[in-house]
């Protein structure tokens, strides 16, 4: 891995080769072209290093043969010397036709990402473990639309997203031979996140003062909306669409308020997953099992929901999925979105940043009730423990009673004379 180091308004790279340090001016202070420089400069020491470039120590200048892809002596890996660019570019054009919506859209934010900090132009060869950590540094430091800095999380699913298109599509039309590594890489530590909490408990925390923008939306991203306030809001979200263009709104908020399921879960459910007479609905899942295209769950359906469900398709324009605009065409993920500002952002409740509030929100209050662990893992879907943890401090007596047990026949200690 090597370096970059400017001296004098000029930058120059900083390498070792087998325990000797190297170093070269670039001669140039344009911070791109030296990125593109030393990233050419790790490729070709990577072709050293497996015995695929000639260099005689000693005589050949290693910096310049380096820089200058030296002479190889053996045909490098990559079937043909193409770009980033060109690698993703025909990556997108040939998308199998199964492949869901959502997951594409996905992909082509990841890709962007990935052309603008690695380099549209950069070879494939290039890119390294270093390129790929610089790329972990730089996304680290950008921030989301919320502000907040881009997360170790993110940055994963979007690296992820590359070993996937490297490793898979690229081997098998011959581009690559190798696959890339993702390890050893270095990801900016996760802070741990804040319980979920009520409405009144944020407004509390908010009251006291000394947050700033920043700490207040963390506050607000930790929101679970209590059953009052569930049906409350689904009155103001049935009045908001009474009578609209828009009348499949209502049962999609009943469906994440009533089920917990995801956003992708709700876009996803087809006609024939309403069981009305088992009372269930079937949550079609991603992911569970990534070795199958989908896993089911189901879940009990409540009166409301039921009713709710019943008046929809009634109007419903026919087709497949659940929730549509147009016979057999699902909303996407966007409109979806969409659907949720436009509902709440001229109320009280645009607080709320996404449906996932409604999931927590399910969740939790079965917490608070003392459902079992194991019950609640069923219903939302959790693949481990540790996700529905996160709920534990709302199990009723859970914490408070176990030191009020242990305490509870002291009395008073007097003071010491």
């Amino acid at each position: 891995m090597a370096t970059l180091e400017k001296r004098s308004d000029s930058y120059r790279v900083i390498f070792y080769y087998r325990n000797e340090r190297f170093t070269r001016s670039l001669k140039t202070v344009n911070k791109q072209k030296a990125e593109e420089l030393q990233r050419r400069l790790e490729g070709n020491l990577q072709l050293l290093e497996q015995g695929r470039l000639d260099y005689v120590p000693g005589t050949d200048d290693l910096p310049t043969v380096l820089l200058t892809d030296g002479i190889l002596n053996a045909r490098p890996e990559v079937a043909k010397a193409i770009s980033l660019g060109k690698l993703l570019k025909d990556y997108l054009k040939s998308f199998p036709p199964g492949k869901e919506k959502n997951t594409a859209y996905t992909e082509r934010i990841h890709i962007k990402h990935l052309l603008r900090l690695l380099g549209r132009r950069t070879p494939i060869q290039y890119i390294t473990s270093g390129a790929l950590q610089r790329y972990i540094t730089e996304r680290s430091r950008e921030k989301s639309r919320l502000g907040e800095n881009i997360s170790a999380v993110t940055i994963k699913k979007e690296l992820g997203t590359l070993a996937s298109i490297w490793n898979h599509w690229a081997t098998s039309q011959g581009l690559v031979v190798s696959p890339v590594s993702m390890k050893n890489l270095n990801y900016p530590k996760k802070t741990e996140k804040l319980p979920f909490m009520t409405w009144e408990q944020i407004e509390k925390k908010i009251q006291r003062g000394k947050l700033n923008q920043d700490e207040k939306a963390e506050l607000w991203d930790c929101l679970f909306l209590t059953l009052t306030e569930l049906e409350e809001l689904l009155a103001f979200v049935k009045h908001r669409w009474k009578g609209s263009r828009f009348p499949w709104v209502y049962p999609m908020f009943c469906f994440a308020i009533f089920t917990g399921a995801r956003r992708s879960e709700i876009l996803r459910s087809q006609v024939q997953d309403l069981d009305f007479e088992a009372n269930e609905v079937v949550i079609r899942e991603k992911k569970k099992d990534r070795s199958k295209k989908e896993t089911l769950r189901q879940v009990p359906m409540a009166a409301p929901f039921r009713k709710a469900l019943q008046e929809w398709l009634k109007v419903h324009p026919g087709g497949l999925f659940t929730f549509c605009k147009k016979e057999s065409e699902p909303l996407t993920a966007q409109m979806a979105s969409h659907y949720l500002r436009w509902t709440l952002d001229e109320s009280k409740w645009r607080v709320i940043k996404g449906w996932h509030v409604f999931r927590h929100s399910l969740i939790s209050n079965l917490a608070s009730r003392g459902i079992q662990e194991g019950v609640i893992m069923e219903i939302a879907g959790h693949l481990n423990r540790e996700t529905t943890r996160r709920y534990t401090h709302l199990v009723p007596s859970t914490l408070r009673n176990a030191i009020h047990v242990l305490f509870r026949n002291w009395a008073l200690v007097a003071e010491p004379e």
